[in-house]
C-alpha cells in the first residue's frame, strides 16, 4: 500500500503567467497547489500531457483542409508565398 508522502517542488515561471493563473484559479476557487496536483495526476493517469499539442504539420494540414473547403482542392502549402491566400490585400473589396 502506498503512503501519502508529500514532496515540495520549486518552479520558475513567467511572473505574468503566474499572476494571471492565480487570478483565474482564485475565481474558481482553486489553489495553485491544488491545480498543480490535478495536472500531475492527469499526467500519471493519461501517460502524457493532459492537453493537445499541435505540431506544425498538424497546423499545416488544418490550413489545407480549410482551403479545400473554401476554394476546392489545394495540393500543398509549402512556402510562405503559398500561404498568401490568407492575405487579401488592400485592393480586395466586399
Amino acid at each position: 500500500m502506498e503512503t501519502n508522502t508529500k514532496a515540495t517542488i520549486t518552479l520558475e515561471v513567467d511572473i505574468n503567467t503566474l499572476r494571471k493563473a492565480e487570478k483565474i484559479l482564485a475565481s474558481l476557487p482553486c489553489s495553485l497547489d491544488y491545480a498543480c496536483n490535478l495536472f500531475l495526476q492527469q499526467v500519471v493517469k493519461e501517460g502524457m500531457l493532459p492537453f493537445a499539442q499541435e505540431s506544425e504539420e498538424t497546423k499545416k494540414s488544418q490550413k489545407e483542409e480549410i482551403l479545400n473547403l473554401v476554394y476546392g482542392e489545394v495540393s500543398y502549402l509549402d512556402t510562405t508565398e503559398d500561404q498568401g491566400l490568407f492575405d487579401l490585400g488592400p485592393e480586395t473589396s466586399f
